[in-house]
C-alpha cells in the first residue's frame, strides 16, 4: 500500500472532427462556486519472486472552487474509496459506500483517507501555488502531508504547457516526487507532444501524449540499500480547452527495485488514471 502513495486508463470518445495546424491555449481555469468531481484510479501488479500481488484502487473526490487572496482556492474532500488486493493466497476488498463486507485491515487505512481535507491554491493565471488547510491529525499520515500533497498536485498539472500551443508542438517538463519515509526524491523528465485538437460531444479537446525518463535512484530502507529504476513510462492527456480542465489522463510505468547484495528484486507494473466526472 505504501507504493500507491508514490505515484499518482483512458478510453477515447468518438471523434467528430480533427484538424492539423490548429492551436489552443492549454492552461487551468477554475470557476468560483463550481464543484469539480473527479475519479482517480491506480492498478498495480507487484512481482516479488515467490509472491505476486495485484492491487486496484479508486478514489472519488470533489473540489469546490472559491475566491482566495492569491487567486482561487479549491477545497477538496474524498467521497468514496474502493480497494481490492489479491496476493499471498488472500483477497481483501474495501468499498466505503458499503457498510458490510469490508476487510477490517484495509478499513483502518482507507477510513483515514475518507477524512482527507485540504485546499489547493492557484494564482489568477491558474498556476498551482501551494496546499493549505490540512487538519493537524492528517498531517502525519502517509501520502497526506503538505509536501506529498503538493507533489501529487504538481505532478498532475506539470505536463500542461500553460500557454498557446499548436498541433505538433513538443515541450519538456521536469517533476520531482518525494519518497515517504526515505528522505529521497524521484526525478522524472517528461517529453510532451500535442497530437491533435478534436471535437468530442461538442467539446474542444486537446489530446497530448508523453513519454518519461526517471533517473536511477538509490534508497535505504531498514538498513538495506536498494536501487529504483523505471522503464516504459508513457501516457496520454485529454484537456478540455474551454473548461480549462483535464478531462482524462492515463500513465503507465514499470518500476524495478533491486536490493544490493540480494538475489531477489521487486517488479511493479502500474497504471494510473484520472477522469473529470462532472462540474456543477
Amino acid at each position: 500500500m505504501k507504493f500507491i502513495h508514490l505515484f499518482s486508463a483512458v478510453v477515447g470518445l468518438i471523434v467528430s472532427s480533427s484538424a492539423m495546424g490548429q492551436s489552443a491555449k492549454i492552461e487551468l481555469k477554475w470557476q468560483e462556486g463550481k464543484t469539480y468531481h473527479t475519479k482517480q484510479t491506480v492498478k498495480m501488479g507487484m512481482d516479488m519472486a515467490s509472491a505476486v500481488t495485484d492491487t486496484s484502487m479508486e478514489i472519488t473526490s470533489a473540489g469546490k472552487a472559491a475566491a482566495h487572496k492569491k487567486g482561487t482556492g479549491v477545497s477538496s474532500s474524498v467521497s468514496r474509496v474502493k480497494m481490492h488486493i489479491i496476493g499471498g493466497g488472500q483477497e481483501m476488498t474495501y468499498d466505503s459506500s458499503k457498510k458490510e463486507g469490508n476487510d477490517a485491515r484495509l478499513a483502518v487505512e482507507m477510513d483515514k483517507l475518507l477524512k482527507m481535507q485540504f485546499t489547493a491554491v492557484y494564482d489568477k493565471a491558474g498556476k498551482f501555488l501551494e496546499v493549505e488547510g490540512i487538519p493537524k491529525e492528517q498531517q502525519n499520515l502517509p501520502g497526506m502531508s503538505k509536501k506529498e500533497l503538493e507533489s501529487n498536485i504538481t505532478q498532475q498539472v506539470a505536463l500542461l504547457p500553460n500557454r498557446e500551443v499548436k498541433v505538433g508542438d513538443t515541450w519538456l517538463s521536469k517533476v520531482t516526487s518525494p519518497l515517504p519515509g526515505m528522505n529521497k526524491e524521484l526525478h522524472i523528465t517528461y517529453d510532451v507532444n500535442l497530437d491533435e485538437i478534436v471535437v468530442e460531444n461538442g467539446r474542444k479537446i486537446a489530446k497530448m501524449s508523453f513519454t518519461g525518463k526517471m533517473a536511477d535512484t538509490k534508497v535505504t530502507q531498514q538498513g538495506i540499500d536498494m536501487m529504483i529504476k523505471a522503464t516504459d513510462l508513457s501516457g496520454t492527456i485529454h484537456f478540455d480547452v474551454e473548461l480549462g480542465q483535464l478531462r482524462k489522463s492515463a500513465m503507465n510505468m514499470n518500476l524495478t527495485v533491486t536490493p544490493d547484495g540480494a538475489a531477489g528484486k521487486v517488479i511493479m507494473k502500474m497504471k494510473v488514471g484520472s477522469e473529470l466526472l462532472k462540474v456543477e
